[in-house]
């Protein structure tokens, strides 16, 4: 049996130069995998301007990696949101204070 949790992560340009590797870090520490960018994914004839991470993981520390985002330091916290979707039971979303 396993307990799947699907993670989003938003950020702006300049905060995934920032916070991106300090993510991954955080992640790879746990024995998790990196998340993977999709925002090349969207359709339209532009960049939208934002990073978009993507991750499905097993048994998953969802209050530990959400108390670790809301102590990263933003350039543009109102441009940040993390998005945790367990597989059973209600969408988390976080947005930084700004």
């Amino acid at each position: 049996m396993s307990i799947v949790t699907g993670i989003v992560v938003c950020m702006s340009l300049t905060d995934e130069h920032r916070n991106g590797p300090i993510i991954t870090k955080w992640l790879e520490d746990c024995g998790y995998s990196e998340l993977n960018p999709v925002d090349e994914c969207g359709g339209g004839s532009k960049h939208p301007q934002m990073y978009i991470f993507v991750g499905g993981y097993n048994y998953f520390p969802n209050d530990k990696f959400l108390d670790f985002f809301k102590a990263l330091t933003w350039a543009w916290p109102e441009n940040a949101v993390l998005l945790l979707k367990p597989e059973e039971g209600p969408t988390a979303i976080y947005r930084p204070p700004y």
